[in-house]
Parts: structure tokens; C-alpha cells; sequence
């Protein structure tokens, strides 16, 4: 994937949020080749917005047996309960989303918690 090419079509459309800004920082970091994507492949602003069928794990769970990824992060609730269900045979992260919603009380995404994350991460594929 040509990750310039898709930021550039992405700022073209949208201003980065939180989330993506925070998403671009982990890459970067990550001494490991990332996979961005998202549980479902449908793009909404939020999985409150996706009907029944849209709500399809299947793509995901395909990129995941067939990819064999050492470490998977998990943010999100939904994506932490998917992942629980699933073998993977990957280890998994799980942490707040990173959006910063539904995180537990007094926790917020700031450079030291995303560090001690690329941290984690790191150390798992070396």
C-alpha cells in the first residue's frame, strides 16, 4: 500500500482526528510493518451508523488467517470482544480506543501512555 498516496486522499476529505492522529503516531513508531484496518469494512464515522450486514467480520477475520500478525492491537470495545472470541494466534493488546471514548475514568491518550504502547508492541515482535 502507498500509505502517502492514501494520507493524501485522506486529508483531501477529512481533518485527521484524534483517533487517526494517533493511529499515524503508533505506525510510525511501530519498529514492525503495520496493518491499519478496521473490524468491518464498511466506512462509517461510527458502527452505530452500520446496518446488521455491514456489521460482517468475515473480511477481517480472513486478513488475520491469512496474515498471521505476531501482535494485534485491539482499541475499542468491539474489536476487544471480537478478538476475544477469535483464535488468532496472535497475541493480543487490548487498550482503550484511542479516539478516547469510552475510556475507564482519569485515563486519557497522551505521548507517555502511546510510548509505553509502541513499547509493548515492540518488544512482542522483536
Amino acid at each position: 500500500m502507498n500509505r502517502a498516496a492514501w494520507r493524501e486522499r485522506y486529508l483531501a476529505k477529512n481533518a485527521l482526528s484524534p483517533t487517526r492522529k494517533r493511529i499515524e503516531r503508533l505506525a510510525d513508531l511501530i519498529s514492525a510493518p503495520v496493518l491499519e484496518t478496521n473490524i468491518w469494512c464498511v466506512e462509517a464515522g461510527s458502527g452505530k451508523h452500520l446496518t446488521r450486514a455491514d456489521r460482517s467480520t468475515a473480511v477481517f477475520e480472513m486478513l488475520l488467517e491469512q496474515i498471521r500478525p505476531a501482535v494485534v492491537v485491539a482499541h475499542g470495545s468491539k474489536a476487544i470482544s471480537l478478538l476475544g472470541q477469535m483464535r488468532t494466534g496472535s497475541q493480543v493488546i487490548a487498550v482503550p480506543h484511542l479516539s478516547g471514548l469510552g475510556s475507564p475514568k482519569g485515563f486519557g491518550w497522551n505521548d507517555e501512555r502511546l510510548q509505553q504502547l509502541v513499547a509493548r508492541v515492540n518488544g512482542a515482535v522483536s
